[in-house]
C-alpha cells in the first residue's frame, strides 16, 4: 500500500488557499524526519521540552514502535474493544465509528498493536485528497490506519468499497483500521456489511487508572479520593490525561519535598500531601495564590514574586534588581519602602515561599508554581496585560544589551518562549506568540528559539490551523518584517512540511513574491528541503501545476512563484535543473506539469524579468550539457507558449517569452557561449516554426566566437 491515497492537490478555497478540514486531525506525514535547524543539544531544559512536543506530534502520525507500544499498554479498553479486535482478525478490516472524546485514535493504534508480525502504518494523505481505495497499492504484512476524523464528506459508496477491499487485504496479510465520525458513517455505510463498531466513551477514572499502572503508580489513593473522584466524574479523556500528568509530578517528589511535609510524617501523611498537591496543580495553585496575595499586600513582595516567576533558577540578585524595575514598567511610580529601602533578598525569598539555592539562585518549592504565578497575574491584572506582555518581550533584549547580564539571556528567552507557547495554546490566542516573534526576530541570540517555537505552535492539534492561517496572512502582507517572513519560510521547510506539505509550499510560494534577500534565501532553502523528500516530489509538481492552471488569480500567482522556485533547483555537479534531472521516463512524466508552470509564467508575466530569464537560461544551458534534454525541453516550452488546447496563442505571452528567452542578448554578448546560442536557436526555431504568425518577433542573432558564462548563473 502506498503512502498516498491519491496524488490530487487541494481544490481552491475562497481566497486561493488550498482548502483543509478542521484541525481535529493533522494531515500528511512523510517518512523522512526533517531535522529542525534549532540545535536542541545545545539548549537543555525548556527548549528540549518544546522539541519533545514536536516529536510527540510527529510520533502520533509516524506510528513509531515506542509510541504504538505505549498506547497499547495505556489503553482503557472501551466496552466493544474485544468485538473490534474480532472483526479486524476475521475481516482484515474494521471501522471504528465514534465522535470526539471517545479515544478513537488510541483505540485504533492499540488494535494495530495486537497484530503479530504486522507493521503499523498510517495511510498518508491530505484531508482534501480524493479517497480512492482502488488507487491504494497493498504492501504485505502491514497494519494500516486510515484516519477520517477531519473529513467533511465521504462518497455514498465508501462503505461498499471498504467491504470489497477485504479480499485484497487478506491476499497480502495486511489489515486496515478506519476511524470515522458517526455522522459521516451513517451517510456512507451502505453495503459495508458487518465491519463497523460503534465506540462508546471510557470513564476518566479508567483512563487515569490505565496510565498510572503503566507508570507503576498505584492508582487507588488518587482515583479513590472523594475530591478527585468528583472532578473525574465530569472529565473527558484529554482532561484525564492532565490529571495523570499532575499525579506523576506529585509522585516524582520525595516525601520531604512535598508542600506541607513535616519531619515526623508517616506514609499516610505523605500520601495525603501528594493528593493535596495534585489538587493544587489541577487548580493552578489559584486558591494558594489568592490567599498569599490577601496576606501580602506590599509592592516589593508582589513584584519580587512576579520577577522570580519569570527568572526562576537565575541569580537572586538579578531577580531583586528586576523586581525594583517592574513597578515603574507596570505603572506603579512610587512603591513603598521601609528601613534600608525595604526588605532584602532573604526576606523576600522567604515571603514568596521560594528557596535560595547554594549557588544563590532562586527556585520555587512548589511544582509548576512559577507558571501559576504568571497565570494568576494575567487574570488578576487584566488592565496591565499590554504592559506586562511588552515587558516580557523586552526583558531578554535588556539582558542581552548589558554586558554583565548577557549570560542570562538564553535562559530567559527559553523561559518566556515556553510560557508564550503554553499561553497561546491554553487561551487559543496568538497575540503573545506573534509579539514575541516580531520582537525577538531582530536579534540573532533571541532568534535561535523562534523556529522551534513557531513549529510546535503550527503543529499543535487543537489550535495549529489558526497559527498556519496567520502564517499565510503574514506571508502575504507587505507590512510584515523581512525577519518574520524569513522565519515563516524556514518553518515551512521543516517539520511542518512533513505534516502539511501542500500548506507549507503555498506559504513559500507567497513569500517567493518578495525580493528581500533574507526572505529569498530562506524560501530557496526550504523549497530545496521539500524537494529532497523523495515521496513528496510528485505531489509538489502536481500541486504546483494545479495552482498554475487555476482560475483563481491569487492561487495562480502563487503557483507561478512556487514553480519558479522548483525550476531553479539544480542537481549535481552539472547543475541540471532538478525537474529535468531524472531519467527520460521521469522527465516525460513531468512534461505536462512543467508546461503548465511555464505557461503560467508567460501569461502572468512576473515583474522580475531578470529572475525569469535566469531560470530559463538554466534550463536552456542544461540542453548544452546533456543533449538528450533538448527534445523534451523544446516540447515543454512549445506547450507553454501555445497555451491550452483549443485556445488561440496569447500574443502578450509570446512577446514576454521572447523577451526573457533573449534576455542574455541585452547583456555583454561575450557572456553568451556559441554552444548556448546554438541550442537556444534550435528551441526558438522549433517554437516559431509551429507559430509562423509570430516569426516577426524573432530577434536577429549576432555571431560570436568567445565562450563565457552567463551572468544569470
Amino acid at each position: 500500500m502506498t503512502e498516498t491515497a491519491t496524488e490530487g492537490a487541494y481544490p481552491a478555497a475562497v481566497h486561493g488557499e488550498p482548502s483543509h478540514a478542521p484541525e481535529e486531525v493533522l494531515d500528511e506525514i512523510v517518512e523522512r524526519r526533517t531535522t529542525i535547524e534549532q540545535n536542541v543539544e545545545r539548549n537543555e531544559g525548556i527548549v528540549a521540552a518544546i522539541y519533545q512536543n514536536v516529536q510527540r506530534i510527529l510520533a502520533h502520525h509516524q506510528l513509531r514502535p515506542e509510541y504504538v507500544n505505549e498506547l497499547a499498554l495505556t489503553l482503557a479498553e472501551p466496552l466493544r474493544f474485544a468485538e473490534s479486535r474480532k472483526k479486524l482478525f476475521e475481516n482484515n478490516i474494521v471501522v471504528l465509528v465514534a465522535d470526539a472524546d471517545c479515544g478513537r485514535h488510541h483505540t485504533a493504534v492499540a488494535l494495530l498493536a495486537q497484530l503479530d508480525g504486522v507493521e503499523p502504518r498510517e495511510v498518508r494523505r491530505e484531508i482534501s485528497d480524493n479517497l480512492d481505495l482502488g488507487a491504494l497499492e497493498i504492501e504485505s504484512n502491514k497494519g494500516w490506519l486510515l484516519d477520517l476524523r477531519g473529513e467533511l464528506t465521504l462518497d455514498d459508496a465508501f462503505g461498499r468499497h471498504l467491504f470489497a477491499f477485504r479480499t485484497q487485504l487478506k491476499s497480502r496479510n495486511s489489515y486496515l483500521v478506519v476511524v470515522v465520525p458517526s455522522a459521516l458513517w451513517r451517510r456512507a455505510s451502505e453495503g459495508a456489511g458487518d465491519i463497523a463498531v460503534f465506540l462508546e466513551s471510557v470513564s476518566a477514572a479508567d483512563i487515569v487508572t490505565a496510565h498510572l499502572r503503566y507508570s507503576h503508580i498505584e492508582p487507588g489513593p488518587y482515583v479513590g479520593d472523594e475530591q478527585i473522584k468528583t472532578y473525574l466524574a465530569h472529565a473527558g479523556p484529554s482532561e484525564a490525561v492532565r490529571w495523570v500528568e499532575n499525579i506523576r509530578s506529585a509522585e516524582s517528589l520525595e516525601a520531604r519535598q512535598l508542600p506541607g511535609a513535616q519531619q515526623n510524617d508517616g506514609p499516610e501523611d505523605a500520601q495525603r500531601h501528594r493528593v493535596e498537591l495534585v489538587l493544587q496543580l489541577h487548580g493552578r495553585w489559584r486558591s494558594e495564590l489568592l490567599k498569599w496575595h490577601q496576606e501580602n499586600t506590599g509592592s516589593r513582595e508582589r513584584h519580587f514574586l512576579l520577577a522570580a516567576a519569570v527568572l526562576e533558577r537565575l541569580s537572586a540578585g538579578l531577580v531583586f534588581t528586576t523586581s525594583m524595575k517592574t513597578p515603574h514598567v507596570l505603572g506603579e511610580d512610587e512603591p513603598e519602602a521601609r528601613g534600608l529601602a525595604g526588605p532584602g533578598i532573604l526576606e523576600l525569598v522567604d515571603v514568596i515561599g521560594a528557596r535560595l539555592e547554594s549557588d544563590d539562585t532562586v527556585s520555587f518549592v512548589r511544582p509548576d508554581y512559577a507558571n501559576a504565578v504568571l497565570d494568576y497575574f494575567w487574570l488578576d491584572r487584566q488592565h496591565l496585560r499590554t504592559e506586562f506582555a511588552e515587558w516580557l518581550c523586552r526583558l531578554p533584549i535588556e539582558l542581552a544589551d548589558d554586558k554583565h547580564l548577557s549570560g542570562h539571556t538564553r535562559h530567559v528567552v527559553q523561559r518566556i518562549a515556553d510560557y508564550a507557547l503554553r499561553w497561546t495554546v491554553e487561551h487559543k490566542n496568538t497575540s503573545l506568540l506573534w509579539q514575541v516573534i516580531r520582537t525577538w526576530s531582530q536579534r540573532s541570540i533571541l532568534r535561535e528559539v523562534l523556529p522551534l517555537l513557531l513549529t510546535v505552535a503550527a503543529l499543535e492539534e487543537s489550535f495549529g490551523s489558526k497559527v498556519r492561517e496567520e502564517m499565510l496572512t503574514k506571508a502575504r502582507s507587505s507590512s510584515e518584517t523581512p525577519e518574520v517572513k524569513a522565519l515563516i519560510a524556514d518553518v515551512c521547510g521543516g517539520d511542518m512540511a512533513e505534516l502539511h506539505p501542500t500548506a507549507a509550499l503555498y506559504r513559500l510560494a507567497e513569500l517567493a513574491q518578495f525580493s528581500d534577500e533574507q526572505v529569498t534565501a530562506a524560501v530557496t532553502r526550504s523549497v530545496e528541503r521539500l524537494w529532497n523528500i523523495p515521496s513528496l516530489r510528485r505531489r509538489l509538481t502536481k500541486t504546483v501545476a494545479v495552482w498554475c492552471s487555476s482560475e483563481h488569480p491569487g492561487q495562480r500567482q502563487a503557483g507561478v512563484y512556487a514553480f519558479l522556485s522548483l525550476a531553479s533547483l539544480q542537481a549535481g555537479d552539472l547543475q541540471i535543473p532538478e525537474l529535468l534531472s531524472g531519467d527520460l521516463e521521469t522527465s516525460k512524466s513531468l512534461f505536462d506539469e512543467c508546461g503548465q508552470g511555464w505557461r503560467a509564467v508567460f501569461n502572468l508575466q512576473p515583474e522580475s524579468e531578470d529572475r525569469v530569464g535566469a531560470v530559463l537560461y538554466l534550463w536552456v544551458r542544461s540542453a548544452c550539457v546533456v543533449p538528450e534534454i533538448l527534445e523534451p525541453l523544446q516540447k515543454i516550452l512549445h506547450a507553454a507558449v501555445s497555451g491550452r488546447e483549443g485556445r488561440q496563442v496569447d500574443l502578450r505571452a509570446m512577446i514576454y517569452f521572447n523577451n526573457v528567452f533573449m534576455i542574455g542578448d541585452r547583456t555583454r554578448v561575450d557572456h553568451i557561449s556559441p554552444e548556448f546560442r546554438e541550442v537556444r536557436d534550435k528551441i526558438a526555431e522549433y517554437i516559431f516554426a509551429r507559430h509562423p504568425q509570430f516569426d516577426v518577433l524573432r530577434q536577429p542573432v549576432v555571431p560570436v566566437e568567445s565562450v563565457g558564462t552567463s551572468p544569470h548563473v
